[in-house]
């Protein structure tokens, strides 16, 4: 008999070693599997990490825009007051005081929109349009200045535009 379990050991020690390479593909396979399932979540978490980024960064900027926008209504009651004052002295101080303030906003990215030529909806709120020998949606006047950050718009120019000149048979060259 023990012939016969030396020539069955060759082929048990066969099955077994079959058998351990069997498991250890296994393992192999849930190894990957785990290192697949870890890159996934390293990216996951990659792109929520940038996404608070993102948002915290635009509830900053949003806080910053409505500080700016509170100080630009100070600034233009200063110009109202400017114009109003008759004292030159008084005057002069309150242009100073303006003058240092608007360099203020410029040093934190605040500049003026031009209103200037044609009126640009992304720029000017064309709030009166009135018939004159200029084109058609060129502006005439600015009723109230307008301020950019970066490439946000604070405040649009309040602007008065053209309806381009009077046609005949128009009823506004009646007067």
């Amino acid at each position: 008999m023990a012939s016969k379990e030396k020539r069955n050991a060759p082929i048990a020690e066969e099955l077994i070693n079959e058998e351990l390479k069997l498991q250890l593909q296994r393992r192999e396979k849930d190894l990957e599997d785990l290192r697949l399932k870890m890159k996934y979540l390293q990216a996951d978490f990659e792109n929520y990490r940038k996404h608070v980024e993102k948002t915290r960064a635009e509830h900053e900027m949003c806080a910053a825009e409505a500080v700016l926008r509170d100080v630009l209504r100070v600034a233009d009651e200063l110009e109202a007051a400017q114009q109003r004052i008759k004292d030159s002295e008084e005057k002069k101080g309150i242009g100073m005081i303006l003058g240092n303030l608007m360099k203020a906003l410029e040093r934190h990215g605040v500049r003026r929109i031009e209103a200037t030529g044609k009126s640009d909806p992304f720029l000017h709120e064309a709030v009166l349009a009135v018939r004159s020998e200029r084109g058609d949606g060129e502006i005439l006047e600015e009723l109230q200045k307008g301020y950019m950050v970066g490439t946000k718009v604070l405040r649009h120019s309040k602007v008065k535009v053209s309806k381009g000149p009077a046609k005949a048979g128009d009823g506004e060259n009646h007067g």
